[in-house]
């Protein structure tokens, strides 16, 4: 589950910009609106927040990444933060790997900002949370957010 959880983070990086894109004070109130639509959701009553660099590593360090638990299934999650981003993205390509529902988003009109979402089952998860069992207490759903970020090809 690890190597999935840190794919979502990479998959972000997979797919190049135009090689003009104009920022418009639009563009980034709108990731910034996405971004508080999905942290007020993530911070609800059937959510928990928790140190995702502790608990995946540091290889997502610096990656602006959130880390939540949730009380939640994973499809009552998925169907909420789709709903969310759904106005706000080129498409919604999701994959399913080994129980994680993970994505790389493109803002409309400025593919070269973009996001990521995982979406897990806790219960296959065991080896991620084994020295953070009060995660797995009450909760079934993990979920890694890597907010808004402007991203810049390698060349």
């Amino acid at each position: 589950m690890k190597p999935a959880l840190l794919l979502c983070v990479f998959l972000i990086a997979c797919r190049s910009p135009e090689a003009q894109v104009q920022h418009t004070k639009g563009n980034m109130e709108v990731t910034e609106r996405v971004n508080q639509e999905l942290v007020a959701y993530f911070s609800g009553p059937e959510f928990k927040a928790f140190d995702a660099q502790e608990v995946y590593g540091p290889d997502i360090q610096g990656t602006h990444t959130l880390g939540f638990v949730s009380s939640l299934s994973r499809d009552q999650v998925h169907e909420r933060v789709s709903a969310i981003i759904d106005p706000y993205v080129e498409d919604q390509v999701w994959a399913d790997d080994y129980g994680q529902l993970h994505g790389s988003f493109v803002f409309k009109g400025a593919p070269d900002l973009r996001f990521g979402v995982g979406i897990g089952i806790l219960s296959s998860d065991g080896e991620t949370f084994k020295n953070h069992p009060e995660l797995l207490k009450g909760y079934q759903t993990d979920i890694v957010y890597t907010q808004p970020f402007r991203w810049e090809p390698q060349q």
